[in-house]
């Protein structure tokens, strides 16, 4: 390959078959010299594309537990969510139940005094029902002796 006269046109001076054998000889001398530049870079390629695969392989199972992940969240989040909702009517009732309570006490407390009228008053018409014969003679007679008519007339 180094030899000048081992060119094509040299070649072809000598034989026109030769020379089609001397292209070929230089073609192939040309393809090993190129494989042995690029068959290093094939290597790398290959080794760079399984590590890319079992990267892309690491980084779709790494998507995976993400949308998992997120998918949990979200389901997290709604349930916090309605924590909250069920949190503010429990408050809610709460608050009401104080209030009910509170009302009821001051009625309870109201009705303290009215206990005490009410004993005071069926106690005051025990008396009342017992007299009230006694009463009602004293008071029909009394209706009889100052009315509108005279003694003779009664």
């Amino acid at each position: 390959m180094t030899m000048p006269e081992f060119s094509p046109e040299m070649v072809e001076k000598s034989s026109r078959a030769c020379s089609g054998i001397c292209i070929w000889v230089r073609a192939m001398f040309k393809y090993y010299h190129v494989t042995l530049q690029v068959e290093p870079k094939k290597q790398r390629l290959a080794e760079a594309q399984a590590a890319l695969d079992k990267t892309m392989a690491a980084l779709h199972a790494a998507k995976q537990r993400l949308a998992e992940v997120q998918e949990k969240v979200l389901e997290l989040e709604q349930q916090y969510s309605a924590s909250v909702v069920q949190k503010e009517k429990l408050a809610g009732d709460v608050q009401l139940c104080q209030d009910r309570l509170h009302r009821a006490q001051v009625l309870v407390g109201g009705l303290g005094g009215e206990q005490q009228r009410w004993e005071s008053t069926v106690q005051k018409l025990g008396v009342d029902y017992r007299n009230m014969v006694g009463d009602a003679l004293v008071s029909s007679s009394s209706i009889a002796y100052l009315g509108a008519f005279t003694s003779e007339f009664r």
